[in-house]
């Protein structure tokens, strides 16, 4: 008995398989996306770009989004305003550098409390809750910071042209 065994010839390498159209394809005027089917539920009409989404949004931002931008831009202003207190505190004391810096440092500081407020609107509450009262305190230290820097500068140009009347005499 003589076998021999049988070969099966590999299929050419530059052929390529025949393609099969996909089962299913985005009804969306122009699309033609292929789409997916697991076999269970509804068979899908429209890929992700084109179905109709679950949220009845009309555009504008989610919901809730307006109030926590409202608290956290209240919490940081109270939050500038505490820095204000400090800064007029030292320039009280003579310490014009350090009141400077804090004056200088205060718009950094305003953009990532607020981005970290945003984040999280139960701290911006309790900020709020907490310095709410202070308000009226930092508004009126605030008043009497800026007329105490005006006063200053106004007192020091006197000084100046003062000097350099008596100068010229």
């Amino acid at each position: 008995f003589d076998v021999k065994p049988t070969v099966v010839p590999d299929p050419p390498r530059d052929e390529k398989p025949p393609e099969v159209a996909p089962e299913f394809t985005c009804q969306f005027p122009g699309c033609g996306n292929e789409l997916t089917y697991g076999g269970r539920g509804p068979k899908p009409k429209y890929c992700a770009d084109h179905k109709k989404s679950k949220k009845t949004s009309t555009g504008s931002k989610p919901r809730g989004t307006a109030q926590s931008e409202a608290l956290a831009s209240q919490a940081t202003d109270l939050i500038i305003g505490l820095t204000d207190i400090a800064a007029i505190g030292f320039m009280l004391v003579g310490y014009h550098e350090t009141e400077s810096e804090i004056s200088d440092a205060q718009d950094d500081l305003r953009g990532q409390m607020y981005s970290s407020l945003l984040a999280n609107p139960a701290r911006a509450k309790r900020i709020i809750t907490l310095l709410g009262g202070v308000t009226d305190a930092t508004l009126i230290v605030a008043l009497l910071g800026f007329g105490i820097r005006v006063g200053s500068s106004a007192v020091n140009e006197y000084r100046e042209k003062k000097a350099s009347r008596e100068g010229e005499e």
